[in-house]
């Protein structure tokens, strides 16, 4: 594996820009036309262009050192379908940005002297080297004028504090074949901490937020479909990319690869888990997680998404780095820039590179069959790949009772609970912490007769929780109901006798008498 000496907090081992140096380096031949570029990839029908779009997000300001700005500076990068022209890219082009605006000059420098500084250590820091790999072509056009049509979007996020070109291949693959591929830089929250934290919620958010402005910022220009759009993640990635999809329900998919939430989690890393709109129930669309055989994997966060299709897809003989560009950087890298031989030990050069177009066209028909054609995907057969359908479960989540409670009444919602406890006996289908918050919320929004039919509902699928029925008796109270909250008591104090909050209600309804009439 090429490494890199890091820099401040980025990550150890770097997976972006620095790995064009190798692939470069070890003669891979210039491509005469796209469907050379990638090995054993099929490049589709359009020619890809590329730019670069400098966003000013107001809704959020930015502290820098020497001014504040009234916005956030983004950088956003697009692969697109084109048609045949635009001027012809290099290697260098995508390093040295183009001209900046001086409010955004801090964040570009920041990017660039990072990306420069990695590659001439990945060559030794031998200028001719380097100026050689600058000039290497690269399959993208720079501002090739669109192809005609209606294109479906994808949102990249990176690996943790990754280079922009981290996925090169798939952006260009994919855009070859009708879909435009946009990403923006896991940058901080100010300019003394440009870069994303892993223990630090307000990073998380900064990566969601700037992925939607990245996404609302598409120029009309390049045809983008904004009712078909899905996410993809590479390792912390996937992590953004399914809080993306929690705050945007109109998303139509999300890909994982080799994402964190398929990974056991370091103790002071920040838990997603804890941000208020987590949920994994508000993932209702097909999830694909390609992921490497590791002792690390766990699918506790993925089997919580039960309201989805999940697709698991896991690849012997791979390294972290083989689900980006990486193995297509490092083809037939000479030995001797290779400090050590530990990725060798794991697979071959070859193998990693067949990997890499498995797993790139694994990630194409997905989206075909997500974002283009709406059908039910089928994962295909990949030689040392283990595949794994589970299906969403066909029961309605705690949102959805409450939206048929409110549009078709009570004994519309408890039919459907009940043919799920048939379908599913045993199973907890609603959880009774959320049924309960939506059950005070009715209170709180003076619809207790709602309220009421949501402890109900709550009771069924939680026929033996104490709590569940004196919530029930605080809902019946709400409408007046005495007798009805009195039974609801008792029957929580015969669950549980230290139920104290339900003791206390129920003195309180028979120290005030019988009911009236």
């Amino acid at each position: 594996m090429l490494v890199v000496a890091p820099m401040s907090t980025r990550a150890a081992v770097p997976t972006g820009a620095a790995f064009l140096t190798v692939a470069m380096l070890a003669g891979i031949g210039t491509p005469a036309h796209a469907s050379q570029a990638f090995a054993g990839l099929s490049m589709g029908q359009f020619a890809v262009g590329y730019r670069q779009i400098y966003v000013r997000d107001y809704e959020r300001g930015w502290a820098g050192i020497r001014s504040t700005l009234p916005y956030r500076p983004i950088i956003l990068r697009l692969w697109y379908p084109a048609k045949p022209g635009g001027k012809p890219m290099n290697v260098g082009a995508y390093v040295a940005q183009s001209r900046a605006p001086a409010a955004f000059q801090p964040v570009v420098d920041f990017e660039r002297s990072y990306s420069t500084q990695s590659l001439k250590n990945a060559v030794g820091h031998d200028s001719a080297q380097f100026d050689a790999l600058l000039n290497r072509p690269v399959p993208s056009s720079k501002n090739a004028p669109p192809a005609n049509g209606s294109f479906p979007i994808v949102a990249y996020s990176l690996g943790q504090d990754d280079y922009l070109e981290e996925n090169l291949v798939l952006a260009n693959y994919l855009a070859s074949h009708g879909y435009i591929f946009v990403t923006v830089p896991q940058l901080g929250s100010n300019e003394r901490r440009m870069e994303l934290f892993i223990d630090d919620p307000n990073s998380y958010e900064a990566q969601v937020r700037d992925l939607e402005a990245g996404i609302a910022a598409i120029p009309g220009a390049l045809h983008p479909d904004r009712d078909r759009v899905g996410a993809i993640g590479m390792s912390m990635g996937g992590i953004y990319a399914l809080l993306l999809a929690m705050q945007n329900p109109g998303m139509r998919c999300i890909v994982g690869l080799d994402a964190s939430y398929m990974a056991t989690r370091a103790p002071y890393e920040f838990d997603q888990k804890k941000l208020s709109y987590y949920d994994p129930l508000r993932i209702e669309i097909p999830i694909l997680s390609a992921y490497r055989s590791d002792e690390s994997n766990t699918t506790e966060d993925i089997m919580a998404m039960t309201a989805s299709d999940r697709y698991l897809v896991k690849f012997s003989h791979t390294i972290h780095v083989d689900f980006n560009s990486y193995p297509w950087y490092s083809y037939n890298v000479s030995r001797a820039l290779l400090p050590n031989d530990s990725d060798l030990k794991i697979r071959s050069q070859g193998e990693a590179l067949a990997n890499l177009d498995a797993i790139d066209n694994l990630v194409l028909q997905f989206l075909d069959a997500t974002l283009k054609s709406n059908r039910i995907f089928k994962a295909p057969r990949i030689r040392g790949a283990v595949s794994t359908f589970y299906p969403r479960r066909s029961a309605p989540t705690e949102e959805d009772l409450a939206g048929v409670l409110m549009l078709s009444g009570y004994k519309a919602a408890e039919s459907l609970l009940r043919n799920a406890i048939v379908r599913y006996p045993g199973e907890e289908l609603l959880r009774f912490k959320v049924m309960n918050r939506i059950g005070y919320e009715f209170i709180y929004t003076d619809r207790p007769e709602q309220a009421v039919s949501i402890f109900k509902l709550n009771v069924l699928a939680h026929p033996s929780s104490s709590d569940a029925y004196e919530s029930l008796g605080e809902g019946l109270e709400s409408t007046k109901d005495k007798t009805g909250a009195i039974s609801a008591f008792k029957t929580a104090l015969i669950l549980n006798p230290q139920n104290t909050d339900a003791l206390t209600e129920l003195k309180k309804l028979q120290a005030a008498g019988p009911p009236p009439g």
